[in-house]
């Protein structure tokens, strides 16, 4: 555990990353599938519409992305596309939800960059009872700690083994998703590719994008 949160350590190849998360979280995974996206998409079309959107953003899943969702899925008794709509049903609705607080170096006692979020997220009874952290190594690139939920391979809050820290803020926006890389995944791209803002706002410009969010992020 970490701070009260549980805390699981994912390592190896895309596979074993998921393989570890569905023998870990399995019944949870199921739980969050069922129980939370049946509440949070309320209205038949609204679910309908995010199984939509799973189905259309899969082409632009990075592929290691998309073999660990695989194995995930495999692991947890789903389909590829139900476990992709864990990370893709984010994509749909169009709310203002949370804030992120920053201060520079120089305006702390310590002398560091503070980052603090809050996630205005709705729990339904459900999301905040299964919080979860994972420390994911993954075999050739860059190691990352990822505050979210059973089942997510994408990334809401984050940081990694270079202090490059993220967190996720939903915005009122009226377009619908577009053909482009899912937004917790994008986030991750960031934290596997990037030492500093300034290599994540460049990696984010040449990145197809399924929706328009916006993206908090602070380096030492």
């Amino acid at each position: 555990e970490l701070h009260g949160q549980p805390l699981l350590r994912l390592s190896g190849t895309p596979a074993q990353l998921g393989e570890g998360q569905a023998r870990m979280w399995g019944p949870a995974i199921g739980h969050l599938k069922e129980d939370y996206l049946s509440q949070f998409m309320w209205r038949k079309r609204m679910r309908a519409k995010s199984r939509e959107g799973a189905r259309r953003l899969l082409p632009f899943v990075p592929p290691h992305h998309r073999e660990e969702l695989a194995a995930l899925a495999d692991g947890a008794g789903m389909v590829l596309e139900e476990a992709l709509e864990l990370q893709t049903f984010l994509d749909v609705p169009k709310l203002p939800l949370c804030s992120v607080v920053l201060a520079l170096p120089e305006r702390t006692v310590a002398g560091g960059t503070l980052f603090g979020r809050n996630l205005d997220f709705p729990a339904l009874g459900v999301a905040d009872r299964t919080q979860v952290i994972h420390y994911c190594c993954p075999k050739g690139t860059t190691r990352f700690l990822s505050w979210s939920w059973p089942g997510m391979v994408g990334v809401i809050t984050g940081m990694n083994e270079h202090g490059l820290t993220l967190a996720l803020l939903y915005c009122l926006r009226w377009t619908a998703v577009k053909d482009g890389v899912p937004t917790v995944l994008m986030n991750r791209l960031i934290l596997e590719n990037c030492r500093t803002v300034a290599e994540a706002v460049e990696l984010l410009k040449g990145m197809p994008r399924a929706g328009g969010n916006l993206v908090a992020l602070a380096d030492p």
